[in-house]
């Protein structure tokens, strides 16, 4: 099970129920939303046509302008934190340089907007 760092209290719940294998998500951000971008450019992943929140999510996922730093707005947001720490902890995607990164759904600033999804 990846689970976001920060829920100390549910890791440590998981590992005393001794069912799961624990691993504590990669959070890096900008990086995990440029590899799972990637992923979903390259097939590695794919978004079943069922996955209606998903894809609500992920229409509605945007950069926040009121932060000096590049990142989402934090809000209806747990399925795009939950498909980025999976592709991003499971490296599914090998490490890209910034020059090299064409974003599938706008750059930085950008509003992520998906379609097309069946």
């Amino acid at each position: 099970v990846i689970v976001d760092p920060s829920a100390a209290s549910f890791i440590a719940l998981l590992k005393k129920s001794k069912w799961f294998r624990v691993i504590s998500a990669n959070n890096d951000v900008l990086n995990g939303i440029r590899n799972t971008s990637t992923a979903i450019e390259r097939g590695l992943i794919k978004i079943n046509v069922k996955c209606k929140q998903w894809q609500r999510e992920a229409q509605s996922y945007i950069w926040d302008d009121k932060s000096v730093d590049d990142k989402p707005v934090k809000e209806n947001d747990h399925l795009m934190d939950a498909t980025r720490y999976f592709v991003h902890t499971m490296r599914l995607v090998k490490p890209i340089q910034t020059e090299e990164y064409k974003p599938v759904f706008g750059g930085i600033n950008n509003a992520l907007h998906v379609s097309g999804f069946r």
